[in-house]
């Protein structure tokens, strides 16, 4: 088994769990329950991240905070570009399955 096909697997896991955690979240008004799914996933996400995709999440980082620092006027693109990368690695450390399977195609 290659470390792509390993990556995907793990990745799809953490991704469900992150899902799962914000849908027990929703419905039981939060919960440590819920927190712990969520963070189990977003702790196997960063392990799918070992066998393949961290430098394409990095990029897809990089190029979401480009977007952000070119929109709108000089004082507030800079507010707009950091935002724009932290909630980038936030997504793709609980949701890894779009990084991985962009660094199996490429």
């Amino acid at each position: 088994m290659n470390r792509f096909r390993i990556a995907t697997i793990i990745a799809l896991v953490a991704s469900c769990l992150s899902i799962l955690g914000v849908c027990l979240g929703g419905l039981s008004n939060g919960g440590m329950f819920s927190e712990t799914v969520m963070l189990l996933g977003g702790a196997v996400g960063l392990v799918s991240y070992l066998f393949a995709g961290l430098w394409t999440a990095i990029k897809m980082v990089i190029g979401l905070a480009f977007i952000g620092f070119s929109i709108g006027p000089f004082p507030i693109n800079i507010v707009i570009g950091l935002a724009t990368c932290m909630y980038a690695a936030l997504a793709f450390v609980f949701i890894p399955i779009i990084p991985v399977l962009r660094a199996r195609r490429a």
